[in-house]
């Protein structure tokens, strides 16, 4: 483990995907990061453009990523 998540506990997420139309779709990330102290601080994501199928395959083409409520550690942000 690097040095810059040693501060961390945990981290959980939760990524439910939207399809929305035939070829849209939306994922809301929702993550909470513990600290070895205890304290949680909640993150907030959401992504969004347009996916592809073909035979059992899924492609999701990420275009659009905005941090509805970013972690106050960028470190945590980028990953």
């Amino acid at each position: 483990m690097s040095e810059s998540f040693k501060q961390y506990l945990s981290i959980a997420k939760h990524m439910p995907i939207s399809f929305y139309s035939d070829d849209h779709f939306t994922i809301r990330e929702m993550s909470g990061v513990t600290t070895k102290v205890g304290t949680v601080e909640n993150i907030k994501v959401t992504y969004t453009r347009t996916y592809e199928k073909s035979f059992s395959n899924l492609i999701l083409n990420i275009e659009e990523v905005i941090f509805n409520k970013p972690h106050s550690d960028n470190i945590i942000n980028n990953d």
